[in-house]
């Protein structure tokens, strides 16, 4: 048996007689600035890889008070948690109720400058907060 190793430049016999031929592709090029598409295919619709997107769309961003989300949240929270017997009610639902009343004064001084937005939930997070927090002065997570 002869060890002859092909040449830089040629390929070793293939060993399958009836294997598939598979042509070889060209390795991919670059378009130059001539193949560009045609201008016709410019405007309109343009075809991207998850769909398409018609020209003159601009998307809609939502303005949010997070202030106001937060001082809603909390007032619940503080609300629901305050009357709990054994002074536990004092701590659990206490600061909630005046983390709440702060974060509603805050988003109550923003909503201006963001055109009202949040301003409706701030005001419920105030109040529920402010309802909370003088319940605990009648007696609210106490021994009722």
């Amino acid at each position: 048996m002869t060890d002859q190793q092909p040449s830089q430049g040629q390929y070793p016999v293939q060993p399958y007689q009836h294997a598939p031929q598979v042509p070889v592709q060209q390795p991919y090029q670059q378009p130059t600035y001539q193949q560009a598409l045609p201008p016709q295919q410019q405007y309109g619709y343009q075809q991207q890889q998850y769909g398409y997107q018609a020209l003159g769309y601009v998307p809609v961003v939502q303005i949010k008070n997070g202030y106001a989300t937060a001082a809603l949240v909390l007032g619940i929270v503080g609300f629901i948690l305050t009357p709990i017997p054994l002074f536990i009610g004092l701590v659990v639902g206490g600061i909630p109720d005046i983390l709440a009343i702060i974060f509603a004064i805050v988003a109550l001084n923003k909503a201006p400058r963001m055109h009202n937005v949040g301003k409706t939930p701030a005001i419920f997070g105030l109040v529920l907060g402010g309802l909370g927090f003088i319940s605990i002065f009648l007696g609210a997570g106490t021994i009722w």
